[in-house]
């Protein structure tokens, strides 16, 4: 009786990207309630687990809500948990604009970020994580 054996390998494929962008509601006057609309997706092909979007909280505003977000030192943080691939989630973040506005422009400058526990690898595509 003759036997042989055959072996093949393949290589898994792990894609991980987050990518988040972010609109604001425009023009705004001392006063009034700014939000943000936040939108952020799994572009890779693994769940992701403890997805985290961090606003920065921007100069002379005070947050506004939703309760969802939780604020400390001029950061907040929205927890979206875990994401499955190609899953997109929206999220609002809202500042009043005080009155008297006591700027030092008339422009107001916020930045999001977005990232996961750190389980899953490098990124694919960091720079869309801004």
């Amino acid at each position: 009786m003759f036997l042989s054996s055959i072996r093949a390998q393949a290589s898994i494929s792990a894609l991980f990207d987050l990518s988040i962008s972010k609109i604001s509601s425009g023009a705004v006057s001392p006063g009034d309630l700014l939000t943000y609309t936040v939108a952020f997706t799994n572009n890779g092909n693994q769940v992701l687990t403890g997805v985290v979007v961090t606003e920065v909280l921007p100069l002379n505003t005070e947050f506004a809500g939703p309760l969802s977000w939780s604020c400390a030192g001029g950061l907040c943080a929205y927890s979206a948990g875990s994401m499955a691939p190609g899953q997109s989630l929206t999220a609002y973040f809202h500042v009043r604009v005080p009155q008297p506005w006591l700027g030092a422009s008339d422009v107001i400058t916020n930045m999001v970020l977005i990232g996961d526990d750190g389980g899953h690898g490098a990124e694919a595509e960091a720079a869309n994580n801004v």
